[in-house]
């Protein structure tokens, strides 16, 4: 059994399946990795596992680990108990600031951070999954190893960089199911999204325009697209004159 239907929660339920494990996915929320991908593509994906042999228990809040010694089963909320010989956690982390507390730091969810990431003590640099940057906190090693380039050009005076965030971005691909987001791809007035959606051949694309620049993207099935769309966010480029071409391979297209 796996707690936790985020990206390394499915990574490891594909890993144990691929064992020969019987796996059972359990999820707080109703989508698959809720953080990275809309409710559309969380179910597809959520299809194309369970045809791969993995079970899930969605919107199911586990209250106990059942077993002395070693691991029998797993207990939920509503006082339903299914057996189990092995459970995994997959259910995030949280920045330990207590340290940083103690030091005085200011701290919000992470220890909080300037541009070149300098804590509010101008002697004190933050890197890592640690610190909060614009009211974000990382946890990918990307946007990590940013920081630390970025910090340790401060600290050796060897240069001036500033850390303006990163694009989330998160691409899986598991047992050959493509899923790709980036961005902001949250549901406001002021945007609209394009779709492509393609349930025969289990595509879905969709990407999010506030204005004409793109401040969100999700894909699943076709990713050709990604490492463009990305950049594109990244850039805030103006997309008004390719708009019609965004959902479509540009190498086909050319």
């Amino acid at each position: 059994m796996v707690i936790g239907g985020g990206l390394l929660g499915l990574e490891a339920a594909h890993g144990l399946s691929l064992r020969g494990m019987h796996v059972t996915v359990v999820h707080l929320l109703d989508t698959l990795m809720e953080r990275q991908l809309d409710a559309q593509a969380g179910a597809l994906l959520k299809a194309a596992l369970e045809k791969r042999g993995i079970e899930f228990r969605m919107r199911a809040k586990t209250q106990a680990i059942l077993g002395s010694e070693a691991v029998t089963g797993v207990r939920f909320d509503g006082g339903e108990e299914i057996p189990a010989s092995l459970v995994v956690m997959a259910v995030g982390v949280r920045p330990n600031v207590e340290l940083a507390r103690q030091a005085r730091l200011a701290c919000d969810c992470g220890i909080l951070v300037d541009d070149t990431l300098q804590t509010f003590d101008p002697s004190i640099y933050a890197v890592g999954e640690c610190v909060q940057h614009r009211r974000q906190t990382f946890g990918l090693v990307a946007p990590l190893w940013e920081q630390a380039r970025i910090s340790a050009q401060h600290i050796a005076e060897i240069g001036v960089s500033r850390f303006s965030g990163a694009v989330n971005a998160t691409q899986l691909k598991v047992s050959g199911i493509e899923v790709f987001s980036a961005g902001d791809f949250a549901e406001s007035p002021t945007r609209e999204s394009l779709v492509l959606s393609d349930k025969r051949r289990g595509i879905y694309k969709r990407v999010v325009l506030e204005g004409n620049r793109i401040c969100g993207a999700v894909l699943f099935g076709d990713t050709r697209e990604a490492a463009r769309l990305k950049e594109l966010i990244a850039e805030r480029a103006d997309v008004g004159p390719i708009r019609d071409q965004l959902l479509f391979d540009a190498s086909a297209a050319a």
